[in-house]
């Protein structure tokens, strides 16, 4: 418990600023900055649909390890509340790196970066193969509002293609609380993922931000899915230098 209210003190008092790209699947053009992490807590994710409740905790670890460079760890665990026996969690770990620095970095024009690496087989279970995803990210920020587009292609852990296109919308960078919203269309072996999220990001500190956000998700390629699912998301970030 001592560490846990340490490390709280430490977050609430460190001067970076925090862009969380929590609650979002999708992401921005960006990295964290050089020796400092980026500790993702969440989406903590409460499913409901078909007559069934699923809670899903989340979060990602980012360090920026060179100008430009950034490491992606990712968890994403479901647990069935019906049968948490059936429980699973995901991870992978990707490289990000920017290669056109633009509106996000402070320069004209977009910021333009790709993402890249390996995903892990489904634990405990490991009935599954190492996967890998691809994703180029463009974003582009005004006065009052920020777009960030992603195409990304995955070869599955069960040996498939699923390609993703959508995007991100964030509302005046300036607002202490702003309205976001994301969308994105998956498909694989024929059958499409519909995604569209509203929510709002509420900075607390200039090193630490609040998210809460709706997802609505339709699933054409899950036939146990019956109809939409609804989905809430709360989260938070943490922006950390190391030295």
């Amino acid at each position: 418990m001592r560490v846990v209210v340490a490390i709280a003190m430490m977050a609430l008092a460190l001067p970076r600023v925090a862009f969380a790209y929590r609650p979002f699947d999708q992401t921005d053009a960006d990295t964290a900055e050089v020796n400092t992490i980026e500790l993702e807590l969440g989406p903590v994710k409460l499913t409901s649909g078909d007559q069934h409740v699923i809670y899903g905790p989340g979060g990602v670890f980012n360090y920026g390890f060179s100008d430009g460079w950034e490491l992606v760890f990712d968890y994403d665990a479901t647990i069935p509340f019906a049968d948490l026996g059936s429980s699973v969690v995901l991870t992978d770990l990707l490289v990000k790196h920017v290669l056109r620095e633009g509106s996000l970095q402070d320069k004209p024009g977009p910021s333009i970066a790709m993402e890249l690496g390996p995903l892990f087989p489904t634990l405990p279970t490991l009935d599954d193969e190492i996967g890998g995803s691809f994703a180029l990210i463009v974003s582009q920020r005004w006065d009052p509002v920020t777009i960030h587009v992603n195409a990304e292609v995955e070869w599955t852990r069960d040996r498939a293609i699923e390609s993703t296109g959508g995007a991100i919308i964030e509302g005046p960078q300036t607002w202490r609380v702003r309205p976001v919203g994301e969308f994105y269309v998956s498909n694989e072996r024929g059958g499409n993922l519909y995604s569209a999220l509203v929510g709002a990001i509420y900075k607390f500190r200039e090193s630490l931000t609040f998210d809460a956000a709706v997802r609505i998700i339709k699933d054409g390629e899950d036939p146990d899915m019956n109809g939409t699912q609804s989905e809430l998301r709360i989260g938070l970030t943490w922006v950390i230098p190391t030295t």
